[in-house]
This record gives C-alpha cells, sequence and structure tokens, in this order.
C-alpha cells in the first residue's frame, strides 16, 4: 500500500474501499448512509442489479447504502454462480430468494423468470435434467424443483438432435489410464476438430432467423475451463485447416508467441536462463534446429546453456550476440516501450509473424502503458507481465468474432454470449480441493482460524476451528462448480 501511494496509484480494491468510505458514516457503533450516499438516493428512483448471484459483500454494502429500501431491482440465476474466487457471495441472491414473497404486491417480492427464449427445447430438457440430479439445499443452496425449472418460451423449430455427451475410455484411447493432462487434451481436441469437420462437410442444419441452413465455422464455439489451454485447441484446428479465432482482449497472455516475446526480453534482462534461451534460439526468429541446440548443451555438460553458447562457433551465433549484446546495451538507456519497438523492428517481426500482428501490437501496448506509468525498468517490466502469464483469471468481457471461424473461449468469458453449436470441453479436471497451506483461514461467517502450536513438544498440527473453516471453503467450492 505504501508503495502504491508513493507511485500515486490505486488499483480496483482501493477505489472500491474509498467508495465505501464516501458513502458510509459510522455512527452510534453501525454504519449509515453518509450525506453523499442520501443525495444519490434522492437521485435514483430505481437501482437495477444484474448478475446478483456474483455480488460480493463490499457491493451489497455500497448498494445498501445508495438504495435504500424499496428501490433494488436484482436480477441473478445461482446456477451461473462462478466468481467465488473473486470473494462473490451467492448466500446474498439465496437469502433474498428464499425469504421474499411470491405474491403480487408485496414490497420484497421474488419474481420467478422461467421463461427461456435463447434456447432449444432439446437444450433445456438436458440442463434441467442435470441439474435436477445436482442441485439441492445442502450442495448448491437450493432443491432444484419444478419453480426453478427452465421453460422453453422460443421460436424456434424442434429439433431432432440430442444433447451429445462424448466419454473417453483412457485405457482404449491411449493405453495409459492414468494419462497426463497434455495428453487428454490431445484426445479431446483431436475430437473437437473432427467433428467440426464432419458437420460442416455433412452440413449440418442450424436455425438462423426464420429458417434452417446448413452450418458455417462461425457456428462453432468451444468453451474451455483454463485460458492456457486454448493455444492446444487451436493448435489442433490448424492441423485440420480450420480457421479459429481465441479471445485477446485480457487473454493474450497466454498465447505461444506472447510467451516467446516474453522468453526474449527476460534474456535481454539475463541471458543466463535455459528455457527461455533455448526457446528464442529455436524460434523463427534466429532459427537453430534441434540437433544444433543438441550440439550447443554437449560443449559443456557441466555449464549453463549460456556459456555452452558462448563456446559454439557459428554463424548462428555470432548474429545472436551480436543483436543480444546490442539490445542489452539499448535496455539501459531506452524506455521499455522504444526497446520493444526497436526489437520489433530489427527482427521484422511484423512481417516474420504478420498472422498475429494483433499479439505483436498488444505486447506493444503494455510497453507503452507500463512507460507512462511510474515503474520503470525491463526487469520490473517482466515480472509484472509474467504475474499476469501465471495468475490472472479470465474474467474480462469477450470481443466477438467476426469472421467465419470457429471460437474458443473460457466459460468466464461466455457469460452473455449465444452460438449455435456449443462443445464443452475440459470437463474432467478433478476439483482442486487440497488443503490451506496457510497458517490462517479465514470465512466472514465462522471467522479466523490458526494452526494449533505445542510449543512444549515442537509440535503443530489444525485446530478444530480451521478444519471446521477448511471444510466449509471446500462444501462451498463444490456447490460452486
Amino acid at each position: 500500500s505504501l508503495k502504491k501511494l508513493s507511485a500515486s496509484l490505486v488499483d480496483f480494491g482501493d477505489i472500491s474501499h474509498k467508495c465505501v468510505e464516501l458513502l458510509t458514516d459510522f455512527k452510534d457503533g453501525v454504519y449509515v448512509p453518509s450525506d453523499v450516499a442520501l443525495k444519490l438516493r434522492e437521485k435514483y428512483c430505481e437501482v437495477l442489479i444484474d448478475e446478483y448471484q456474483d455480488t460480493n459483500n463490499l457491493q451489497e454494502h455500497i448498494l445498501n447504502m445508495i438504495s435504500g429500501s424499496g428501490k433494488r431491482f436484482m436480477v441473478g440465476d445461482i446456477k451461473q454462480s462462478i466468481y467465488k474466487f473473486r470473494n462473490s457471495k451467492p448466500e446474498l441472491f439465496l437469502k433474498k430468494y428464499n425469504n421474499y414473497s411470491k405474491d403480487a404486491g408485496k414490497t420484497d417480492r421474488c419474481l420467478l423468470l422461467s421463461k427461456n427464449f435463447r434456447s432449444f427445447e432439446n437444450i433445456l430438457g438436458f440442463v434441467n435434467f442435470t441439474f435436477e440430479k445436482l442441485m439441492c439445499r445442502d450442495c448448491g443452496g437450493l432443491d432444484y424443483t419444478e419453480a426453478e425449472k427452465l421453460n422453453f418460451s422460443g421460436i424456434y423449430p424442434e429439433s431432432e438432435n440430442p444433447v451429445e455427451i462424448v466419454l473417453f475410455d483412457k485405457l482404449k484411447d491411449t493405453g495409459d489410464r492414468t494419462a497426463d493432462e497434455a495428453t487428454k487434451l490431445g484426445l479431446e481436441s483431436e475430437y473437437c476438430a473432427n467433428k467440426i469437420r464432419t458437420m460442416v462437410d455433412e452440413g449440418f442444419q442450424v436455425f438462423d432467423g426464420d429458417s434452417m441452413r446448413p452450418c458455417r465455422y462461425s457456428d462453432f464455439t468451444i468453451l474451455l475451463r483454463k485460458r492456457k489451454n486454448m493455444s492446444v485447441f487451436k493448435t489442433k484446428l490448424d492441423s485440420y485447416h480450420i480457421p479459429s479465432y481465441i479471445e485477446m482482449s485480457d487473454d493474450y497472455m497466454g498465447q505461444p508467441l506472447i510467451k516467446l516475446i516474453l522468453s526474449l526480453f527476460k534474456i535481454i534482462d539475463n541471458p543466463q536462463q535455459d528455457i527461455e534461451l533455448a526457446a528464442v534460439l529455436r524460434s523463427e526468429l534466429f532459427g537453430f534446429t534441434d540437433d544444433e541446440l543438441v550440439d550447443i548443451r554437449l560443449t559443456d555438460k557441466d555449464a549453463d546453456f549460456y556459456t555452452c553458447l558462448t563456446k559454439y562457433k557459428s554463424k548462428k551465433a555470432e548474429r545472436f550476440f551480436e543483436k543480444l549484446d546490442r539490445w542489452r546495451r539499448l535496455s539501459k538507456i531506452l524506455s521499455v516501450y522504444e526497446l520493444i519497438n526497436t526489437v520489433f523492428d530489427e527482427m521484422m517481426m511484423y512481417t516474420v509473424y504478420a498472422e498475429d500482428s494483433k499479439i505483436l501490437r498488444s505486447f506493444s501496448d503494455w510497453g507503452k502503458r507500463y512507460t507512462q506509468s511510474s515503474f520503470k525498468g525491463l526487469f520490473r517490466f517482466i515480472t509484472y507481465l509474467q504475474k499476469q502469464l501465471e495468475e490472472k483469471e479470465d474474467m474480462g468481457t469477450a470481443n466477438v468474432n467476426t469472421g467465419d471461424s470457429v471460437t474458443v473461449m473460457t466459460i468466464h468469458k461466455s457469460k452473455g454470449l449465444e452460438n449455435n453449436i456449443i462443445i464443452l470441453a475440459e470437463t474432467a479436471g478433478e476439483f482442486r480441493l487440497s488443503e490451506s497451506k496457510s497458517r490462517f483461514v479465514y470465512d466472514d461467517e465462522l471467522g479466523i482460524a490458526a494452526d494449533y502450536v505445542d510449543t512444549v513438544n515442537s509440535i503443530k498440527y489444525k485446530s478444530l476451528p480451521k478444519i471446521a473453516i477448511e471444510q466449509k471453503i471446500k462444501d462451498d467450492f463444490i456447490a460452486e462448480e
């Protein structure tokens, strides 16, 4: 916080807390609306909140301060609660859902919007069947009864195409019952590419406007859990000569080209990084073959790869060192943005990677924004981007695929969008229920708990409160899944 303050920076969390400070006064032991909040209450006749199931406690407090009673219209669906990792509290939605009256004329009234105009009847039947079996009050917050079911109200003709569930036998398909994630993704991406190719070639019919027509590539969307795996599916689609589109607004960090560029600037900052150095040498930028990389490694088996490269004599190596030495000198005097553009120009990257020019421009834009901030230095820029690559969740709003190509995106990005044919892939992953390694755990209902430390016997083990809170966290996670 002190570093941000000294740099005159704030993040979204800071802005949210400042908003609470502006809207709230603390009087007689309770929080009450401030004068600013009361003026806003007078200004707004109604406060409309969409995706209410994803509201967190802080947002709920802000809404309470500016809306008062009887002014809020909240829309949500507990089945679509997928932002627990951002501290959303679906319990806020459920409490109102269960307590508000279903009768007309009541101030706190619950309206059931059960009519669905978007989907074919067979899709809704599948959704209702699935949730009826899985969702209950103990796991999900409510029983999936007739009142919660989605009712078909669209204008689509009756579809003869059932929802397909595809099961892979790992032992049969891979010969290994314990196949790793990469192998399983390979099976799924192969199936998806082949299925799309077959449906397009056979002229599978989709509803468009008021009539049926043969499907196009742009009718297909592949949904994944993890953005880092989108490139696997794109590569497989490319091998089938199927055009594809990957959303790039927030998640371009996961693209192979971005990883390569990041490796390039990592070795400009510090060339003694074996994996990054090998990736850059093997790329189109310098064109080293696998055999040449092996020869470089064999020059000195006990040294790092950079030292081995200094002992390897070739025209390619000379060219690489000429470029690297120049860029390392420039990194001391140029801004990050200037350095990026210099490297891109000297390596003719907009020509070499012409099809991915959007990725290059996006990386350059990151450098420009970084340069305009109060932060300086290549190392800090790399650290920031590396954090984005490793930790950034895919939470942004998706762009729209305007060409005739298959869209590959994450489940989070797909909220609110429609498409004719959806392939939900990557559903076989195990729940991430590993026990917390932190000494402390927190739940806003159960409180905070820590490990118990026996100082006499020098033993540390989990306390009962910590076990209870960890179990609740697991239960909440499973409910959201």
